[in-house]
C-alpha cells in the first residue's frame, strides 16, 4: 500500500499500514461521538490521486463533519517532527485538523531509502508500531469523548 512498485515497500507503507490496523485492533471498542472513517489512500506515487478525489466529491458539502485526519506516512524510524505534506494536505487546505506521522528523519534518510531495494524491515522499529499505534488510539478516544 502506497508504495513504488517492484520495491519492498516496509517504510513506504507498511508500517503506516501496520499502525493503522493496530489502532483499528484497539478501536474495536470505541463508543466515542463521532464515527470513524478509516480510509487508505495511496496518492503521491501515481498519477491522479484518484481515490482522495473520489472521497472529496463523496463527501461533498459535509467537511465540516470531520473533525480530524490522521496520515500515517512512513513512521516508526525515529521519532520527530512536524510535516507539512502529503495525503492529509487536501484537507488541511479545507481547514480540517490535521495529523501527520512520519518519521523525524523523513527528508534527511527515508527519503533516499524509500522508493528503492533498500526499503526493508530491518529499517523499522517494531517497537515504535506500538507506541504510535497506542498514541494515536488515545488521541482517536479523547476527540470521541468531547465535541470539538
Amino acid at each position: 500500500m502506497d508504495t513504488k512498485y517492484g520495491t519492498p515497500g516496509a517504510i513506504d507503507n507498511a508500517t503506516g499500514v501496520a499502525v493503522m490496523l493496530k489502532v483499528m485492533e484497539n478501536l474495536q471498542n470505541y463508543n466515542g461521538i463521532y464515527d470513524i472513517d478509516v480510509i487508505p489512500f495511496n496518492g503521491e506515487e501515481y498519477y491522479e490521486v484518484k481515490g482522495q478525489l473520489e472521497y472529496l466529491n463523496h463527501i461533498k458539502g459535509e467537511f465540516d463533519s470531520i473533525k480530524l485526519v490522521i496520515n500515517i506516512d512512513s513512521p516508526c524510524i525515529i521519532m520527530g517532527e512536524e510535516w507539512y505534506a502529503g495525503d492529509h494536505a487536501m484537507f488541511a487546505f479545507k481547514g480540517i485538523p490535521c495529523i501527520a506521522v512520519t518519521s523525524s528523519n523523513l527528508f534527511e534518510t527515508v527519503i533516499q531509502i524509500t522508493h528503492t531495494q533498500r526499503d526493508t524491515i530491518d529499517q523499522i522499529s517494531d517497537n515504535l508500531i506500538d507506541q504510535t499505534a497506542d498514541f494515536l488510539t488515545g488521541l482517536i478516544n479523547s476527540v470521541g469523548e468531547s465535541a470539538l
